[in-house]
């Protein structure tokens, strides 16, 4: 099987990560060589404990090019990132770990070459107290000179450049001069945090992990399928007392027609398909052009050999549920489920990540609420918040509108559907990938109406 540059070194991404964890070298701290490593961690050197942690590196090669890996670690929970450091190079990066608890307080970061640390070290972090809210100020905001409302400072240019940067965050202070001083990037991750902060009602409807039954069904057809022929076959043989070649051919001829079956439904041979399964929650808001998308899933894979799965979404982050912990990154900063698999392997893993995915449009008019399903599939069992009138809509077709009544009087008041069909969460460069599963639409809505007419 022949691989590309670029498989080569996600592949070795996994096995830098594991044969660090493993050998667990300790090289001297800070340099070695021509590498030279800084860190810091945490927004202002705070977060929370569970919550994904910024960590800046900056990292820098002065000898010979080097191919390795960049590993971050706090606890038993490890980031990875492929890295190609020429000479000269300078290069700053952005990881985010999820630190598994306060009893950590440096989160370590290597660089990791031919299964040694060519150079690393360690960055403090403090957590705020859990007792109280996570201030991020601006440094001229009001609250900025009082430290005893803040939690953290930082000016407007260290303010992260994405949304996960603020997990740890409840709340954030800013002056009207740094609000329109944002960066793009920095805007896009506000707004993209305001979605986070909103309240989950129907995390219920999709928080249990997928049915292995189901995932399985194609399989266990066939295999039921092979088993009843061949016993048909074989008992019509003793019945007739015949041993002749025309039994063999009829068992040949089972395996075949089961093969190409098989072949048909995509999971195997050389077009087979990572078949993905999984239960999404996609939420999305007024006045909010992005939706978030969540999914915890199952990658099952169609043969043996490397393979390299991406978020389907902007900014993702895909995650393998495993002890220990890791995190893979590619070269270019892409979040990945990479590795070698073996065939019909089953992989655990959880997605986060944004989409420009249309869901519905609300518009109001008096006490009338118009409701137009702008996804390209249809909306089921699709329940509206306390004071509307109907409250549930069994079916709203792609493109179908809905006219209410009432309004939206509690804050965390949401719209409930269900997708007929789930959006895709996973791709991949070098494989089909099929996807399966549940999604559940949460759609929250301002109190007394959204955008008029």
């Amino acid at each position: 099987m022949m691989f590309d540059g670029r498989r080569v070194r996600i592949a070795s991404v996994v096995a830098a990560a594991a044969g660090w964890l493993i050998v667990g070298a300790t090289a001297p701290v800070g340099a070695a060589g021509g590498v030279t490593l800084t860190a810091d961690a945490g927004l202002d050197g705070t977060t929370r404990p569970g919550r994904l942690t910024r960590v800046r590196i900056a990292i820098e090669n002065s000898d010979t090019e080097i191919a390795g890996t960049l590993v971050v670690t706090a606890g038993g929970v490890t980031v990875a990132r492929a890295l190609n450091l020429p000479v000269p190079s300078r290069k700053r990066i952005e990881l985010y770990i999820r630190v598994p608890s306060a009893d950590v307080d440096r989160i370590h970061v290597a660089f990791v070459a031919a299964g040694r640390e060519v150079s690393a070290v360690d960055a403090a972090v403090r957590f705020a107290p859990d007792e109280t809210s996570f201030v991020l100020c601006e440094t001229s905001s009001h609250l900025a000179e009082s430290d005893s409302r803040c939690t953290s400072i930082l000016d407007v240019s260290s303010l992260p450049d994405s949304w996960r940067g603020y997990d740890a965050v409840d709340t954030l202070v800013l002056s009207p001069m740094a609000a329109v001083s944002l960066t793009a990037n920095q805007g896009i991750a506000k707004q993209r945090w305001t979605l986070l902060r909103m309240n989950d009602l129907s995390a219920g409807l999709a928080a249990q992990p997928p049915s292995p039954g189901r995932f399985l069904t194609p399989v266990r057809m066939l295999i039921a399928a092979y088993a009843a022929l061949f016993l048909l076959v074989v008992s019509g043989a003793r019945v007739l007392g015949r041993r002749s070649l025309s039994i063999y051919a009829a068992v040949i001829s089972i395996v075949a027609c089961g093969s190409a079956a098989a072949v048909a439904q995509g999971r195997i041979g050389p077009g087979a398909a990572v078949l993905v399964t999984g239960s999404t929650i996609v939420r999305s808001a007024e006045d909010i052009d992005d939706s978030l998308v969540s999914t915890r899933g199952v990658a099952r894979f169609p043969a043996f050999g490397s393979f390299e799965l991406g978020p389907a979404l902007d900014d993702g982050v895909v995650t393998m549920r495993q002890e220990p912990a890791i995190g893979t990154f590619a070269d270019d900063g892409e979040s990945i489920l990479a590795g070698v698999f073996g065939r019909n392997q089953r992989v655990e893993f959880d997605l986060e990540g944004f989409s420009g995915l249309p869901t519905v449009k609300v518009m109001r008019s008096g006490d009338t609420t118009r409701i137009t399903n702008m996804v390209s599939t249809d909306l089921t069992e699709c329940e509206l918040p306390s004071g509307f009138s109907p409250r549930r809509v069994a079916l709203l077709k792609a493109g179908q509108s809905l006219s209410v009544k009432g309004s939206a009087d509690a804050e965390d008041s949401a719209l409930t559907c269900r997708f007929q069909v789930a959006p895709p969460t996973l791709r991949s460069r070098q494989s089909r990938v099929d996807h399966q599963g549940s999604a559940v639409l949460v759609y929250g809505l301002r109190p007394f109406g959204g955008q008029k007419p």
